[in-house]
């Protein structure tokens, strides 16, 4: 007979004809129906037809039959039956065996077939095909299994065979074995728990030990630091005696003479030494202090000149540039000037009339302006510096506005001293990156339109500078290649204000406070 191990161990679920879990749900009251991985399945069928290779060793038999058992169960649920199944399968096999007619003392393996040999050593079947019944009874026999674990039995009617008795004792040694696995776990598991609480208390005595050294050093110091203040109060105190011993020493001198006027004087020279001291005491704390804020001084004078160095040399580089750019832009206006020869000299003299009347009206509206909106920004003791840079900045605002509503494409090219440059004389020519700064930093609230920090003036008019927003409002100022420069130059000295502003806030908002050099 050939050996179907799927069949003899019921691997397949007769409620669904598929390979399921072999496991039992006691919540359905029937085996479980949970599908099992494809890998597991070919591992299964692959040691269930290696299993006759151990049919001579129960304990190599049991051993495969608890792996096979831990494959065929699925992992979330019916792990835990592992041993009960593989020892029902076991018995299942041992019954089959022991059933055959004529019973079955050897089983060898030849190959890819199994050979069953009699007590005599005749063969009863060899094959290789796996899908023939293996159970072939010679007596008909009734039995009864159960997947409940305290109700199982095994009922069997005339000619039953009774299970060798060396399998059970295997089976006992094997039981015995498990239980005391078991239990030494179980012993491990508390000793482990022992071990860990020992662990955690011992910790908790150590941090309460080191809790309580911190407050014994911590009361040792407030006792210290009181009998500091114990002892100069004593001691303050005892000056005080002594003063008032010298007081009266002295009236008693004034009262006798010779030793006690003697001995008042040797008092009087004491306390003229101790005052002595005290004022050498006092004085050489003076030149400690004089030194350190000598040293202070100097820290700031170095980072002082270390920012002046900075901003000169950014300066010198800027006004580089600038002076470049002017080169540049007087070349292509030189161009231009060339190819515009032939313009007629008498719209040149209007041009240059308007021109000198917008001057002369200028002056009177920037005096009526400083009447008004004048406020100070500068310490009291310059007025007129004060004065000056309201007029300034009241003529570059109104300046502003003006080119806000006037329309302005029909300006003609001296439109350059026109625009509102952001420094104190307004002229093109004074556009340098130390002039447009110091410009911004003399802005009064008042008469500008800005309410707020002096960022967010710096954003307004890094906005107002922006190259397309002078382009709409001036769309003539296109044509001349000085404008578009000085304009993305005041447009590049408003953002490096704007960026040094930032890393100022930035570092004063810092922990450490300390502001960038």
């Amino acid at each position: 007979m050939s050996w179907n191990g799927e069949i003899v161990l019921g691997i397949i679920n007769p409620a669904t004809d598929t390979f399921t879990c072999v496991g039992y749900a006691p919540s359905k009251n029937r085996r479980c129906q949970n599908a099992i991985a494809v890998a597991n399945r070919h591992e299964v069928q692959k040691r269930i037809r290696a299993l006759p290779q151990h049919f001579g060793n129960s304990i190599g038999l049991r051993h495969e039959l608890s792996v096979i058992a831990s494959k065929a169960l699925c992992k979330h649920d019916h792990q835990g039956q592992t041993d009960d199944i593989a020892e029902q399968w076991s018995d299942v096999i041992a019954r089959t065996l022991q059933g055959k007619v004529g019973g079955l003392n050897d089983v060898r393996v030849q190959g890819e077939k199994t050979v069953f040999v009699h007590q005599a050593g005749k063969t009863i079947a060899t094959s290789k095909n796996w899908n023939i019944p293996l159970v072939t009874k010679s007596e008909p026999c009734e039995r009864t299994w159960t997947t409940n674990k305290s109700q199982r039995s095994v009922k069997q009617g005339n000619g039953e065979t009774v299970v060798n008795t060396q399998f059970k004792r295997e089976q006992e040694v094997a039981q015995k074995a498990r239980r005391e696995a078991r239990y030494q776990a179980f012993k491990r598991a508390g000793e482990n728990r022992r071990e860990q609480e020992e662990a955690q208390k011992a910790r908790n005595d150590a941090r309460h030990q080191a809790l309580h050294r911190a407050e014994e050093d911590t009361r040792e110091q407030e006792e210290a630091q009181k009998a500091r203040m114990e002892a100069r109060h004593k001691a303050f105190k005892r000056a005080e005696e002594k003063y008032e011993a010298f007081k009266q020493a002295e009236e008693a001198a004034a009262r006798r003479p010779g030793e006690v006027r003697k001995r008042a004087d040797d008092a009087h020279r004491r306390l003229f030494e101790v005052r002595k001291r005290a004022d050498d005491a006092n004085r050489r704390v003076d030149e400690v202090r004089r030194r350190l804020d000598e040293v202070h001084r100097r820290a700031e004078q170095e980072d002082t000149e270390k920012r002046d160095e900075v901003s000169r040399r950014a300066a010198q580089e800027t006004h580089r540039k600038a002076q470049k750019a002017k080169c540049e832009a007087q070349g292509g206006n030189r161009g231009k000037a060339e190819r515009h020869g032939g313009e007629p000299r008498e719209a040149g003299q209007q041009k240059e009339k308007r021109r000198e009347a917008e001057q002369q009206e200028e002056p009177r509206e920037l005096e009526e302006a400083a009447d008004t909106d004048r406020t100070p920004t500068e310490p009291e003791g310059e007025p007129i510096c004060n004065d000056a840079w309201a007029v300034s900045w009241t003529r570059y605002e109104r300046a502003w506005s003006k080119l806000s509503r006037v329309n302005n494409t029909s300006l003609d090219e001296f439109m350059r001293d026109s625009i509102p440059w952001p420094v104190r004389g307004g002229t093109l020519k004074e556009v340098t990156e130390a002039d447009v700064e110091e410009f911004f930093y003399h802005a009064p609230q008042n008469i500008t339109d800005w309410s707020g920090s002096f960022l967010q003036m710096l954003r307004l008019q890094l906005k107002r500078w922006h190259p397309d927003r002078v382009a709409r409002a001036l769309p003539l100022a296109q044509r001349s290649d000085e404008i578009v420069a000085k304009t993305y130059l005041v447009v590049g000295f408003i953002e490096d204000m704007v960026k040094d502003e930032e890393e100022w806030m930035r570092a004063r908002a810092s922990p450490e406070g300390e502001v960038p050099t």
